[in-house]
């Protein structure tokens, strides 16, 4: 059983030394507490690693692996997207009850679309509904 799945979709490219996502290998497997002074990466650079990857790659990790994001020192902007996989149970208890921003009704029903929080008691969505809300040129 794993608890949520991670995927960051690289839309730049990340290089040795850039920064950004680094976690601490194994911790996932670890059956204790980590020890807070591994949090001070300046003292334990040894033990975390920044993972390098280039546009188009897609980094995989568990939410109970120790991750994080160290300071990025590059003049090229930090672009991803994160795509987290959870059962609806387990979802609704990370989230609680999803309050719509306040801007919500200045969006368009596409932006709306892509901010709602996905939910297994959510209606489900009918293939005719997203393409009329899409247009039927946003598949081909």
């Amino acid at each position: 059983y794993c608890g949520m799945t991670n995927m960051a979709v690289q839309l730049t490219n990340v290089e040795e030394g850039d920064g950004g996502f680094a976690c601490l290998p194994g911790s996932h497997k670890a059956n204790f507490p980590c020890p807070g002074e591994i949090r001070l990466y300046h003292t334990h650079q040894n033990r975390i690693a920044q993972i390098p990857a280039k546009a188009g790659d897609v980094v995989l990790f568990v939410e109970c692996l120790m991750h994080g994001s160290l300071p990025w020192t590059t003049d090229q902007q930090r672009r991803s997207v994160i795509i987290r996989y959870n059962s609806g149970v387990v979802a609704e208890s990370l989230m609680g009850n999803y309050t719509p921003p306040v801007f919500y009704n200045e969006l368009t029903s596409e932006q709306q679309l892509v901010i709602s929080q996905p939910h297994y008691r959510n209606e489900l969505v009918k293939d005719q509904e997203v393409r009329e809300l899409l247009g039927d040129d946003f598949f081909d």
